[in-house]
């Protein structure tokens, strides 16, 4: 016995010229509606996630400093000064780091959209070959972003202990 197969007739089917594809002026208007709610949410969590990171890549770059600084003096045994490239307190044009010679200076770049200054009225930092500060009492960074939205803890104080230890702090702007 034969077998046979009926074909059904595709009339009906999908590629039926009675069937149009694509999107309704509805469904895109919705889709655009939803894309920008989204982006509203999603931008000023981005530009908060920008300024903290570069906030913490500055605080990075002065801790190195001072870390580098510390550990050069103990290698060296040798006295090594942290200060401004202007002279004064305000250290956001940039710092250098010397041992006292032509050869043992190491220049760090200047602070963007952030000012630096040393809270103490100190315009350098001294270490010691032991490792500690000559300074006659602890020194404080403090770091302020141009944009400081009051309230956001966003001032990073560096303190330098007369022992020649460092830590990281964070306040709230004013």
């Amino acid at each position: 016995m034969l077998w046979s197969i009926k074909i059904k007739n595709q009339a009906n089917s999908c590629f039926s010229d009675n069937n149009h594809y694509g999107f309704t002026i509805i469904e895109l208007m919705i889709t655009v509606a939803l894309a920008a709610v989204l982006l509203a949410i999603g931008i000023p969590s981005l530009t908060t996630l920008v300024r903290n990171n570069t906030l913490a890549t500055q605080t990075n770059t002065i801790l190195s400093s001072i870390h580098y600084a510390r550990s050069q003096t103990i290698t060296k045994n040798t006295n090594i000064t942290i200060q401004p490239i202007v002279s004064g307190t305000d250290w956001t044009q940039g710092w250098i780091v010397t041992d006292g010679t032509a050869d043992g200076v190491r220049q760090f770049e200047a602070i963007d959209n952030a000012s630096l200054i040393v809270d103490t009225g100190e315009n350098e930092i001294v270490y010691l070959p032991d490792g500690s500060i000559t300074n006659a009492s602890a020194i404080t960074l403090v770091m302020t972003p141009t944009e400081c939205p009051t309230g956001n803890p966003d001032i990073r104080e560096i303190d330098i202990s007369l022992s020649g230890q460092v830590s990281v702090a964070t306040t709230a702007c004013p």
